[in-house]
């Protein structure tokens, strides 16, 4: 079975490609130039903003050194794109034939490419579909004070944003004082670390999908504000889960479709 990943160049979204390099399951690495990855502020936004702009971006980068290396040595016929519809990535798909594709942090897959990649292409989508799919669902569910909803998903790719049948979820164990970042990472590496059960399942032949409804919301980056942080990391100081564990808030029971192994 040729597995291709094709990644985002972010600490966790290599560490997807790691993982199946350590697995001895990696034919080809292509990785995407995603946003700087600690972005500065814009500096006509109020201080408070700008503040809260870097306090989130520094805890992110304080939680992936916890949870995944600052560095990887990437495979030496590494792909670098700036896009995930450049032609390197469709002349390699034509070329090599894969059998499964993961996907986890670039670009949305154009629909006239969509043609050339397989039947199992799997996205590692930051978030539970179908109720947050689209941009930066980690950070939706802390504002919509649904810390329990923070977890990753795994679906097979189609022309909607993240709305493809769903193959496996899981969400991490909240534990006192943990802030949004340390959550989304917690979020990313027991995915990542189970990312084995599915190419399993895809061997065996025996793998479940299950179908999406249509609940949930399509976040864009335009939707999100600078000014929304200040829910966070102002008025709850970035205690939230705090908040859920000693039932000041009480979001709905999250429900997720886990792969039985």
């Amino acid at each position: 079975m040729k597995i291709l990943s094709i990644c985002g160049d972010h600490p966790r979204n290599l560490a997807l490609s790691h993982e199946l390099e350590k697995m001895n399951c990696l034919d080809q690495l292509i990785v995407e130039k995603r946003e700087e990855f600690n972005p500065v502020p814009n500096s006509s936004w109020e201080k408070i903003d700008r503040e809260n702009y870097i306090r989130h971006f520094n805890n992110r980068k304080k939680a992936e050194r916890i949870f995944f290396k600052d560095n990887y040595e990437l495979p030496k016929n590494t792909i670098s794109v700036d896009n995930v519809n450049s032609n390197k990535v469709i002349e390699w798909l034509i070329k090599n034939n894969p059998d499964v594709v993961f996907i986890y942090g670039v670009s949305m897959i154009n629909k006239d490419n969509l043609k050339y990649f397989p039947k199992y292409t799997i996205n590692l989508h930051s978030g539970i579909v179908p109720k947050y799919k689209g941009h930066a669902s980690g950070f939706w569910s802390f504002y919509n004070l649904e810390p329990n909803w923070s977890g990753h998903s795994y679906h097979l790719i189609n022309e909607d944003i993240d709305k493809g049948d769903i193959i496996h979820q899981s969400c991490p164990t909240l534990e006192k004082d943990d802030n949004l970042q340390i959550v989304a990472s917690k979020s990313a590496y027991k995915a990542i670390n189970e990312i084995g059960f599915i190419i399993e399942k895809i061997k065996k032949k025996n793998l479940v999908k299950f179908k999406q409804n249509n609940k949930g919301r399509v976040f864009f980056k335009k939707d999100f504000n600078v000014k929304y942080l200040r829910l966070v990391y102002n008025f709850f100081d970035d205690k939230i889960v705090n908040l859920f564990l000693n039932k000041e808030i009480k979001p709905e029971k999250v429900n997720i479709y886990k792969i039985n192994y």
